[in-house]
């Protein structure tokens, strides 16, 4: 694998963790939204979109979990969080030996494809979830476009 499609295949990888970090946005508000229509008549509730807007991953999967009874895709958010962090923050950052390494190269390669795959089907996730809660179906060309 060159270099190229290693930091090519990076940022695909960041761009799918952009993906699911809308989708927990979504879901996020859509349950606030429900929630604060079916209390409208007892208290107020208010949906804060511009708040939920500028979290980062890790306080948005804080926020799923209060609203979520769904322990594995809890799991696996935290799980990916950690990845997330990795491939944002240091997966660019390789010295020159390791760039000529080979071996070295396929094993991150092969690990960010493996995060990828997995933030994929996370994503899959939550969007079956996120149309159980709402009551919305949700398409098979959405999903297998995923």
């Amino acid at each position: 694998m060159s270099i190229h499609e290693y930091f090519d295949n990076t940022a695909k990888s960041l761009m799918a963790f952009q993906y699911l970090e809308v989708m927990l946005k979504f879901y996020i508000r859509d349950c606030d939204r429900i929630i604060q229509k079916s209390v409208k008549d007892s208290f107020h509730y208010s949906v804060r979109e511009k708040d939920i807007e500028k979290m980062p991953l890790r306080r948005l999967i804080e926020e799923f979990s209060i609203r979520s009874n769904r322990k594995d895709i809890i799991s696996v958010l935290k799980k990916l969080n950690n990845h997330r962090n990795y491939i944002a923050h240091a997966a660019y950052l390789l010295t020159i030996e390791e760039q000529k390494d080979s071996e070295k190269m396929q094993g991150l390669a092969d690990k960010i494809a493996e995060v990828t795959k997995a933030v994929k089907a996370c994503m899959k996730a939550l969007a079956h979830e996120h149309s159980r809660v709402t009551n919305e179906p949700i398409s098979k060309e959405i999903i297998d476009s995923i």
